[in-house]
């Protein structure tokens, strides 16, 4: 399969700091959706790389430790086009960090994680298998937002293309913990016409169904499949 979405890209996207944006064009082949966006530059291959790891979660397996100052965490898969796609992916999202090239803004978490990019140190390791990596901060609330960021791509290896859209709230400044919220009953991102309903990124006009009457376009197959599992959860009547 070959494919992008609206990421983590975990991270932000599956493993770094995956985030998507809305703006710009898309182009799609062979199944898979490769939107250009405004903010961050040109990422076509960020977005398909993204995509593909999404798709392929089953074949991956994540492990993330909390350490003082942050998180380490190894993400290994047996498949060797896997293991490529990931080392791909984080060192890609290692260099949007140190460049400060946000994706995935319409996610709180990801959002003020990239507001807070430099303050974060990334290292990392490619193992035979895949990657490790160890995100330290000495700013004790840009440490909360690391390991917060770890969980939500472990959501994403977990979740596959399902997880995609999910919105991850920022924990909050000061002691109080972040509290467990469950996904709301409507999650729409875009209009259906210029924008997809499910993540929010720019349609690819072969990508469309029928519903109540009206045409409702997507950025790739996999959120078409999706929407039509639960419209109502992605556009409103």
């Amino acid at each position: 399969m070959q494919h992008y979405t609206r990421l983590l890209m975990a991270t932000a996207g599956l493993l770094a700091l995956s985030t998507l944006v809305p703006g710009g064009t898309s182009s799609c082949s062979s199944g898979f959706c490769t939107p250009v966006y405004a903010q961050g530059g040109p990422n076509q291959p960020d977005m398909q790389t993204i995509h593909k790891l999404f798709a392929d979660n089953k074949k991956i397996k994540r492990t993330v430790k909390n350490i003082p100052g942050g998180i380490e965490a190894l993400t290994e898969a047996t498949d060797p086009k896997t293991v490529a796609l990931l080392q791909e992916h984080v060192a890609a999202m290692k260099i949007r960090l140190e460049k400060n090239q946000p994706m995935r803004m319409w996610d709180p978490l990801f959002a003020v994680l990239f507001q807070n990019a430099d303050k974060v140190k990334m290292t990392v390791e490619n193992t035979k298998r895949g990657v490790k990596i160890t995100e330290t901060s000495s700013d004790a609330y840009v440490v909360k937002l690391l390991q917060e960021h770890a969980k939500a791509v472990s959501g994403f290896v977990k979740d596959g293309i399902a997880g995609m859209h999910v919105s991850h709230p920022a924990p909050p400044k000061g002691a109080a913990p972040v509290a467990k919220t469950k996904e709301p009953a409507f999650v729409g991102k875009g209009d259906g016409e210029k924008t997809c309903p499910v993540t929010g990124e720019p349609v690819d006009v072969a990508q469309f169904v029928t519903w109540k009457g009206k045409t409702v376009k997507f950025c790739c197959p996999s959120c078409k499949a999706a929407f039509e599992k639960a419209p109502e959860k992605f556009l409103k009547k």
